[in-house]
């Protein structure tokens, strides 16, 4: 995207959205090329096993220089690599040392998940993992850079309905493409979705993810933000991860308009959760009027009545444009914050 940063300078926003509607950045061709790629190889099984690892990058070296520290978890950080030939950016995570419990297997297993579940998945909304580097100590995941993370994005914009909602449908995109290759995210909050310097949105953080495979595998435990959890993930031994996280998009979208969740969790103990479902027009006012009837059918208890996410996605392509055929003035000043981020480290 750093090539998208210059002739965005150059032609303006509107030649930034011609750029962003070009073949070569359609949602399953988006690849970088050139020589500052990053390695390619036999795509790897969705299992999450050390095994099946796919590309063993050597160093960090190949992605040129660090230049800062943009994240820092408890089990990892994040840094920020800058390219200076080819003017590209990568984020590099750094996993911290194994637990003295863990043997090296099970370490590099635990850590080789995230990348392991969507390596080689190319969709203009899903954050790309770039190289898989396992060190004597540690091991280092590359991938893919963009400057903030959604909720860092709403909070310094205050963006209009009409820009959550094209937010919104983006990340549907995302999550669509993933179930169509047996995946389900299982913890889609605002931290855990960036947004780059043509304001797409990316899915990031899969180590939660769960690989259900052709035959519908039904999923187990109890993962992710608890809030965004559907009703039967936190009643049942085993759930639907689809039907799960089509429930947590209606309250992620919440999150997106209000700043805050319609409940801390999804049980009748819960005295908001209890009072939606006693009236459901309780969250009316909290989402926009044209999708309020979509997102009853989304926040339905019943996980066989709720919308499927191809359903979903049906109903925000009926409600709003694709992101690069929308108005450039609706993210204008969203793209002009993530832009000079990404200026400031690459000029």
């Amino acid at each position: 995207m750093a090539q998208l940063l210059f002739d965005s300078n150059r032609r303006g926003l509107k030649g930034l959205f011609r750029k962003l509607r070009s073949p070569d950045l359609s949602p399953t061709s988006d690849s970088p090329s050139g020589p500052s790629s990053p390695r390619t190889s036999s795509i790897v099984s969705r299992t999450g096993s050390s095994s099946s690892l796919a590309s063993i990058g050597i160093s960090t070296k190949s992605y040129g220089k660090k230049i800062d520290t943009i994240g820092h978890g408890v089990s990892a950080k994040v840094e920020l690599y800058h390219h200076k030939q080819t003017n590209m950016l990568y984020a590099i995570k750094t996993f911290n040392p194994k637990e003295s419990y863990e043997t090296r297997d099970e370490y590099k297993a635990r850590c080789s998940h995230e990348f392991n579940v969507v390596y080689g998945l190319n969709h203009v909304n899903v954050l790309k993992m770039y190289d898989f580097i396992p060190g004597f100590h540690t091991i280092q995941i590359v991938m893919e850079f963009a400057p903030y993370s959604l909720l860092k994005v709403i909070q310094m914009v205050k963006p209009s309905e009409e820009e959550i909602t094209c937010f919104f449908r983006q990340v549907c995109e995302g999550v669509l493409f993933l179930h169509k290759n047996n995946v389900a995210h299982r913890d889609l909050k605002m931290e855990n979705i960036v947004v780059d310097e043509t304001a797409t949105l990316k899915l990031i953080d899969f180590g939660t993810a769960f690989y259900f495979g052709k035959e519908k595998k039904l999923a187990t435990g109890n993962v992710g933000t608890e809030a965004l959890v559907s009703p039967e993930a936190l009643s049942s031994i085993r759930y639907d991860a689809e039907a799960n996280d089509v429930w947590g998009l209606a309250v992620l979208l919440y999150s997106m308009l209000n700043l805050s969740f319609p409940w801390k969790v999804a049980r009748e103990s819960d005295p908001e959760f209890k009072a939606f479902l006693l009236d459901k027009d309780i969250l009316k006012d909290k989402y926009p009027e044209s999708l309020w009837d979509a997102t009853t059918n989304v926040l339905e208890v019943d996980p066989t009545k709720r919308l499927t996410m191809t359903q979903l996605q049906t109903v925000m392509g009926q409600k709003t444009p694709r992101h690069t055929e929308c108005g450039v003035k609706i993210h204008q000043r969203t793209i002009r914050i993530c832009m000079k981020k990404v200026q400031d480290v690459c000029l």
